[in-house]
């Protein structure tokens, strides 16, 4: 589907025409699916927080401006997040959490939300292949791009973790010190945690 065909379904879509809407939720299908991966919840949560999302989606296409340049998914994200939240406050919580340890006097981290990052190439983590999964696709490039784009160093971690470069091999080249690397692969994976796998509770509230 084309950009041009793209803005015509969205513009369709907001009309009410049916029909474009149901494209529209088709095309962002694998985009709105690799979103809830990075929540880290069960498969039957994954089903039924879907809804949600698309309800996300549906409420950025209400608001959303073919004319501004945008892209819908890039515009939709935080309305998609929302919902998922909201779900997850609802539906998933109350029954599998405790906020607050008393004994150990400090908040508990919800684990199920937040995806250990694993530092060593050996494996890769899952917060990134859950993103972009084992396609190679075009959405997919867009998708992790657009999660990395604050950085410029993020030819780096794509090379490290997608291209099979090593740190030494990077630091060779862009002629840094390794640790410069592993302090930024740490800065990197600790913003999409924040941003995009609801770590913090503060999110959450």
């Amino acid at each position: 589907m084309s950009d041009f065909n793209l803005n015509e379904v969205i513009i369709n879509a907001q009309k009410g025409n049916k029909e474009c809407l149901g494209q529209l939720i088709n095309y962002y299908d694998g985009y709105i699916k690799k979103f809830i991966k990075l929540f880290n919840l069960t498969a039957v949560q994954e089903e039924e927080v879907y809804n949600s999302a698309i309800i996300g989606l549906m409420t950025a296409l209400d608001n959303f401006n073919v004319s501004r340049g945008l892209k819908l998914n890039t515009y939709a994200t935080g309305f998609i997040k929302k919902e998922i939240v909201e779900f997850i406050k609802k539906e998933v919580l109350p029954s599998n959490f405790k906020i607050f340890d008393e004994k150990a006097n400090k908040e508990i981290t919800f684990m199920s939300l937040d995806a250990e990052i694993d530092m060593d190439n050996s494996s890769i983590p899952m917060l990134v292949k859950n993103t972009v999964g084992i396609e190679d696709s075009v959405e997919d490039k867009i998708f992790i791009d657009e999660l990395l784009s604050p950085f410029a160093e993020k030819e780096w971690i794509k090379d490290i973790y997608f291209n099979g470069s090593t740190v030494k091999q990077i630091a060779e080249e862009k002629k840094v010190s390794k640790s410069f690397i592993y302090r930024k692969k740490r800065e990197i994976f600790d913003y999409i945690r924040k941003e995009v796998a609801v770590n913090d509770y503060a999110i959450l509230n």
